[in-house]
């Protein structure tokens, strides 16, 4: 019998999406299929096997007893030859000589820097060329392997695109911030502090919602780009909007206030369907995905 099976893995395979799916129309869907070739699979392995695999109802079908033990067999060996797959690609990967290219706005290196060392390890022969740009990037004319951006989802057809994280925006002060004016508890208490906002030309949610909810002769200070404002609440200028992840590798910025949760912004992992390395940029996205710092910081009590 193991014979058989072994000799008929093409149709152990099909017997496999019957089971997972219920219906022979959702394995032939699923296999991309005739519903004829699932039916003529389930019948030439029960013949080999000598018994029935599956009843048939009304519903679909479902695995006989004899047909559960021989299912859980396959699937326990598609286990191993998925992971014995994976292990000879990861292998293959190791001697690719490879440089990729990321876009990305400099504030998400900190969120990346994780990911990015995790991977560079994994994978010696690869080197890595990040990209700070504000500007839309042409994956399509490769400008870019990957491109990491905030905002609305992409829409490009083309696009692959990938939820990375939410991140929260806040206002951050320095200690040297708050030993000198103190730190505001409440939105009554805005008056008389120094505030750092994003440029007027700046299209975020965040940005308009600064300019509506700040008191104007407060918003003493505009800037541009977006690795500034964190640099000016470093120096103890005012009390900067910056995203959450951003903010957390400064010991000595304390988030004084989250914005409302409906401001918090969605990260996109963007690639071009035809890139070039796809084994290498779908490794480097699954170690940017894993190694990320967490969502959220604690309200400072001081």
């Amino acid at each position: 019998m193991t014979g058989a099976v072994i000799s008929q893995w093409d149709e152990l395979r099909t017997a496999l999406y019957v089971h997972d799916l219920g219906t022979v129309s959702g394995a032939a869907e699923a296999l991309g299929v005739h519903l004829a070739t699932v039916i003529l699979h389930i019948d030439s392995l029960e013949s080999a096997l000598g018994t029935k695999l599956f009843t048939r109802h009304a519903q679909g079908y479902t695995a006989t007893a004899a047909g559960a033990g021989v299912l859980a067999a396959a699937q326990q060996a598609r286990r191993l030859i998925d992971q014995a797959s994976s292990n000879l690609q990861d292998n293959a990967l190791l001697s690719v000589r490879a440089n990729i290219t990321i876009s990305m706005i400099a504030p998400m290196l900190s969120l990346m820097a994780p990911g990015i060392d995790s991977f560079l390890g994994d994978f010696p022969n690869v080197s890595l060329e990040l990209r700070s740009t504000e500007q839309p990037v042409r994956l399509e004319l490769g400008e870019a392997e990957l491109c990491v951006r905030a905002g609305q989802k992409p829409t490009e057809p083309d696009y692959v695109v990938q939820h990375f994280r939410n991140c929260r925006i806040g206002l951050y002060a320095s200690d040297e911030y708050i030993a000198k004016f103190g730190k505001p508890r409440r939105p009554e208490e805005f008056d008389g502090h120094r505030f750092v906002v994003p440029s007027a030309s700046k299209p975020t949610p965040f940005a308009a919602w600064a300019r509506r909810n700040l008191p104007k002769q407060s918003v003493r200070l505009s800037l541009e780009h977006d690795d500034l404002p964190v640099r000016a609440a470093l120096l103890g200028i005012g009390i900067a909007l910056l995203p959450d992840f951003e903010a957390r590798t400064f010991q000595q910025l304390k988030l004084v206030q989250y914005l409302p949760e409906m401001l918090n912004e969605s990260l996109w992992l963007i690639t071009h369907r035809d890139v070039q390395h796809s084994a290498l940029i779908k490794k480097l996205i699954e170690h940017l995905r894993k190694e990320q710092p967490p969502n959220t910081l604690k309200l400072d009590a001081g």
